[in-house]
């Protein structure tokens, strides 16, 4: 019987599959309504799956509401890194990016 304090394997795949659901869902969902471009279905696949893999290890044990809410910000950030590294950013005229170089400049 397990204790309260670890999660069995399924439990923990489907913990942070939720997770990487929703991380995935919300930074591409930002991504988007500030101007990104999306990738293809597949490359969505492999960033769910890869915060799936990277979380599930972490939720062995119970996770307090201030870890999930952290391992939420580290995996939306990573996923709207990989997509404007995938698929890039379209923006209005004038609209201010930061450059790869570091700093802001309109386009």
């Amino acid at each position: 019987m397990m204790g309260a304090a670890t999660a069995g394997v399924p439990l923990r795949w489907l913990r942070a599959l939720v997770l990487a659901g929703v991380a995935l869902f919300t930074g591409a969902t930002a991504h988007a309504a500030g101007g990104g471009r999306l990738p293809d279905t597949g490359a969505l696949l492999v960033m769910l799956v890869l915060v799936t893999v990277v979380a599930a290890p972490l939720l062995r044990r119970e996770a307090s509401m201030t870890r999930v809410i952290v391992m939420l910000v580290v995996a939306q950030s990573a996923i709207h890194v990989a997509l404007t590294t995938a698929a890039g950013h379209t923006g209005p005229a004038g609209h201010a990016m930061a450059s790869a170089h570091g700093g802001i400049h309109a386009v």
